[in-house]
């Protein structure tokens, strides 16, 4: 009959410890890897909301602000008649309602693309009643989107009711408001939103 010696059942063999070292070194590494991966699809998915948050906030403001855009007629120094209401590809002029939490109120509102180093800013400039946006500083200028890559604006001219004669035109001088104002955004490093597409009120306020 063969018999252990004590110190062979004693402890582990050389062998032994180091198959073990090894299979716990794998575990570790597919556990961090594990891990690190989880992170990593957390902050996706946390940028994605924030993303998308700020994608539908800004879009709700601007909705909002074309919708309710007051189609007011005034007169100039020149004693004609226009409609305070203009745009181009990367601006529009309008009279607006402010939400209080910005300043509340009836105003002239200057919507435009601020260029810059770092990347452009879409700001909304804030004027009175009678003041002149060319000349006249803006009571305020908030700071609706930064880095934006794209903005773009577009207006629907409708000729007479007649539907065929539709056309999306980049400037807007008219003496009436568009049927449909479209404007496109591009933030920097992230796809195209979905255009912003809203109809103004039609009656002009003499």
């Amino acid at each position: 009959m063969r018999v252990r010696s004590a110190n062979a059942s004693a402890g582990f063999t050389l062998m032994e410890v180091l198959l073990a070292s090894v299979l716990l070194a794998i575990i570790s590494m597919l556990l961090f890897g594990t891990l690190r991966v989880n992170i990593s699809l957390w902050d996706r998915g946390e940028e994605k909301t924030l993303q998308t948050s700020r994608m539908m906030v800004v879009q709700n403001f601007l909705r909002r602000q074309m919708t309710q855009a007051v189609p007011l007629m005034d007169t100039n120094v020149d004693g004609n008649r226009y409609l305070r209401f203009s745009g181009s590809r990367q601006q529009i002029d309008y009279i607006g309602l402010l939400p209080h939490n910005i300043r509340g109120g009836l105003y002239h509102l200057h919507l435009y693309l601020k260029a810059l180093d770092s990347g452009s800013e879409l700001r909304l400039a804030v004027f009175t009643l009678g003041a002149d946006y060319l000349r006249d500083a803006p009571v305020d200028d908030v700071l609706l989107m930064d880095q934006v890559e794209v903005f773009e604006v577009a207006f629907l001219f409708q000729e007479m009711d007649d539907v065929q004669a539709e056309r999306w035109m980049d400037l807007w001088q008219q003496g009436s408001m568009p049927k449909l104002v479209r404007i496109r955004i591009k933030a920097l490093g992230e796809p195209y939103w979905p255009d912003i597409v809203a109809r103004p009120m039609g009656r002009v306020m003499q």
